[in-house]
């Protein structure tokens, strides 16, 4: 299971690089999450999900 600052540093490299239509899904537990950018697109193209904010501490 990847750290959620390597998740946020995956998501951040692929939108600098362009690629805004791929959707990341990490699992955790028996739950798939999404974290930034494939947050939106999991809101925007597949469902009216319920989104949460959530602050991480040492993350910028």
């Amino acid at each position: 299971m990847s750290s959620i600052k390597e998740i946020i540093e995956v998501e951040s490299r692929e939108l600098s690089d362009g690629h805004r239509d791929i959707l990341h899904l990490h699992r955790e537990g028996s739950f798939y999450h999404a974290y930034e950018w494939s947050a939106f697109l999991a809101y925007r193209y597949l469902h009216d999900f319920k989104a949460n904010k959530r602050v991480f501490k040492g993350v910028k």
